[in-house]
């Protein structure tokens, strides 16, 4: 058989570690993308390829690294998968099959120019809402997707298909989660373990829905012990509730789930979405307790568990339920490590990975008269090396995932990635970026450098814009500032742009980072009140303490 080459678009660390080398073992080469910085808030070290989580694809990969790399660069997420002809022609050239995660819009615009086999990988949204709504609220064109001959339709749980349009689930291929004793490097601590319960919600400091969930989690349980992990900001949570622990480390956040009598599991109250953490806690042995609408426990009925099992199994009703057998097996040492054999025993077999490996060689097995036929015409042509740059083979800094963490770093950001909402973009005639320009009479005033900025280290620091101006300036041009969001956006330091001479000016703002904001979502603003003519080239940052 030959190895499909499969080019891996979704922003998920855990989904990334297990799926990305399942599919090496299942006998494709798989490359996987650079992360959505939209996603990245919390995981700095996601294209890190030295990070444990990384999986190791490239020793298994035999396509040159300047190609590799140079579909890598390609910006995928900002351009929403639109491409360029030459971007189009080059993945097409090289690439198989591409996985897309949950982006309809992303999936609508591949589609119209990719050529070979696109994977749709869903996990669903839980009660709110479904892709056929999303897709309608985005103007997806469904028949679009439905037209295309190589489309596939992935749910990572068998019945997301019931509530969907019939156009977009066709051509299944239901790939199953699962997890790796591998990753995983603690176990219940049984006896030893406190007499707590765990649980994950995360985005506390940003959604709704899930502070609804977490009011209705901590309403029910306040007379129980109990720990909140998941992604949120530290210094948010500290407002809603002293047992929530913000984020943690892979290894403290295991290690919690392992120290705690039971994990619970509220999900999202809706059979139609499924987190790894109840089957990353019963893979270590943690006993659970779920809601019966979950994810987890509609695989079960799906795999020909009944309802009566599952109850013994320790699927609860709803929340009250789940108080009571909390309240009451909390203490029961023997009853909860008979529970963690026998939830072991049965969910094992449902998220297995044999059996997500096994449908994964079927895949790759049916697709190979397309895979021999791209190969024959693979190397007919020569391989165009003109425009291959070094920044085809190194990601420009990116201010969510690169900034200094020790005194004295520095680093430089190209003003070509930072966001803005006025002004336009400069490149000389070879197309190398030169900077980005407002002009007085043409430009609206307004935020010329808008951009969040990653999570910080405590310390001082300081920012420094590059800044060409046409013309002298003693007056005001605007105000350049670093803030946190906070509920509502607080400027933390500012400073007047003025005294601005002909040609090139360097802008200094000092910022001191306290242990309190470093974890909280930052943001660096240069508000442009609509006067002279200005290029802003770059921004340093510095660490200083």
């Amino acid at each position: 058989m030959l190895s499909p080459r499969i080019f891996w678009l979704c922003t998920h660390q855990t989904l990334r570690y297990e799926e990305v080398l399942m599919l090496i073992e299942a006998g494709a080469e798989v490359i996987p993308c650079l992360g959505d910085p939209f996603w990245l808030k919390y995981d700095g070290k996601y294209d890190n390829e030295n990070d444990d989580l990384y999986p190791y694809w490239r020793k298994f990969c035999t396509l040159p690294t300047y190609i590799t790399e140079k579909i890598r660069r390609i910006d995928f997420w900002t351009n929403k998968g639109k491409l360029s002809v030459e971007e189009a022609d080059l993945v097409n050239r090289w690439i198989d099959v591409i996985f897309v995660s949950s982006n309809p819009d992303i999936l609508e615009n591949i589609i119209s120019w990719f050529q070979g086999y696109i994977v749709f990988r869903v996990f669903g949204h839980g009660g709110y809402t479904t892709y056929t709504e999303v897709m309608n609220k985005m103007k997806v064109n469904i028949n679009k997707i439905a037209s295309a001959d190589k489309y596939i339709w992935a749910p990572m749980l068998n019945n997301l298909e019931n509530c969907e349009d019939p156009r977009i689930i066709k051509n299944k291929f239901y790939l199953n989660a699962f997890v790796s004793n591998k990753r995983l490097k603690f176990k219940w601590k049984g006896k030893n373990s406190k007499p707590f319960i765990s649980t994950t919600i995360s985005y506390l400091d940003g959604n709704p829905v899930v502070r609804h969930i977490f009011k209705e989690f901590s309403r029910k349980f306040e007379n129980i012990p109990y720990i909140v992990l998941g992604k949120n900001s530290k210094e948010v949570v500290r407002s809603i509730s002293d047992k929530v622990l913000g984020y943690l480390d892979d290894d403290h956040f295991y290690s919690k789930i392992s120290e705690s009598r039971i994990f619970v599991y509220f999900g999202v109250g809706s059979n139609y979405h499924l987190h790894y953490t109840p089957i990353e806690a019963i893979t270590m042995g943690v006993p659970v307790m779920f809601l019966e609408s979950s994810g987890l426990a509609q695989e079960a009925r799906d795999f020909g568990v009944s309802n009566e099992e599952l109850k013994r199994l320790g699927m609860c009703a709803n929340p009250q339920e789940m108080k009571r057998q909390v309240e009451k097996n909390i203490n029961d040492l023997y009853e909860l490590q008979k529970l963690s054999e026998n939830q072991h025993n049965i969910f094992s077999k449902i998220f297995s990975r044999e059996t997500a490996l096994s449908k994964t060689k079927n895949f790759l097995k049916k697709i190979q008269p397309y895979v021999k036929n791209l190969r024959i015409n693979e190397y007919k042509e020569d391989i165009e090396l003109d425009n291959i740059s070094k920044n085809d083979c190194f990601r420009n800094n990116s201010m969510k995932m690169d900034l200094p963490t020790q005194p004295d770093e520095r680093v430089n950001f190209s003003i070509e990635n930072i966001n803005a909402f006025t002004g336009k973009l400069l490149y000389d005639h070879k197309g190398k970026f030169i900077g980005r320009r407002v002009e007085e009479g043409t430009d609206s005033a307004g935020i010329f450098i808008g951009n969040y900025l990653g999570k910080m280290k405590a310390g001082e620091y300081l920012f420094s814009m590059e800044l060409n101006s046409s013309n002298e300036s003693k007056s005001s041009l605007g105000a350049f500032s670093i803030g946190i969001w906070k509920l509502q956006y607080k400027i933390l330091n500012s400073r007047d742009v003025s005294n601005i001479k002909v040609g090139k000016n360097i802008i200094d703002l000092f910022v001191k980072i306290s242990p309190e904001n470093s974890d909280l979502l930052k943001e660096i603003r240069f508000v442009w009140n609509g006067i002279n003519i200005l290029d802003v080239l770059s921004i340093t940052v510095e660490k200083l303490t």
